[in-house]
């Protein structure tokens, strides 16, 4: 049934969408209270990332903080897990979004990580042919500890972006076989 130019099935899904977008995020916020990252290599990731907004996004010739006390010539062996965070950071307060960087750094992954219902739908969705699949395939996502857990707040490592971007190529992968086009 038609509503007015808007599909009603289609406002519903999208409503309900909303809604477990907002349930993954609530779920994933909840270690933000504590106001610290949680565990050793988000505390890297932080480091190397907070250098790249300090120096205009250039990565450090060597990191002395690692294989003490040479140090370690520094590779940028994972750049998007390093890059994205800054580049994300660097837009948000060129917008006027004043936030302190390690604020930013503990929120980051809660935020990814609930974003990644929404591709979780698609690929469901595009999969199976049916709203609903995508529907409970999202609130599958956005309520598993496993997945929780290296997603929330605090936890600013790989694994939400990691996350976000194999349900994207997924996502496009079988969009793009049941179209037999690569477009």
């Amino acid at each position: 049934m038609k509503f007015g130019r808007i599909d009603k099935r289609r406002l519903v899904s999208g409503l309900v969408l909303l809604g477990i977008l907002g349930l993954a995020f609530f779920l994933r916020l909840q270690p933000a209270r504590f106001g610290e990252l949680q565990a050793l290599d988000p505390f890297y990731f932080y480091r190397i990332t907070s250098y790249l907004v300090e120096h205009n996004l250039k990565a450090p010739e060597k990191d002395l903080m690692r294989h003490h006390p040479f140090g370690a010539k520094f590779i940028g062996d994972l750049p998007m897990p390093i890059y994205v965070p800054a580049v994300s950071y660097l837009i948000l307060t060129s917008l006027g979004v004043k936030i302190n960087y390690l604020h930013f750094a503990i929120l980051f992954p809660a935020i990814v990580g609930a974003l990644a219902v929404i591709p979780m739908y698609l690929f469901a969705k595009e999969l199976f042919g049916s709203r609903k699949a995508g529907l409970w395939s999202a609130f599958f996502l956005a309520v598993v500890p496993a997945y929780i857990t290296r997603t929330s707040a605090g936890f600013f490592d790989k694994e939400p972006l990691g996350g976000l971007f194999i349900l994207l190529t997924l996502y496009f992968f079988i969009a793009s076989y049941k179209r037999d086009s690569w477009k």
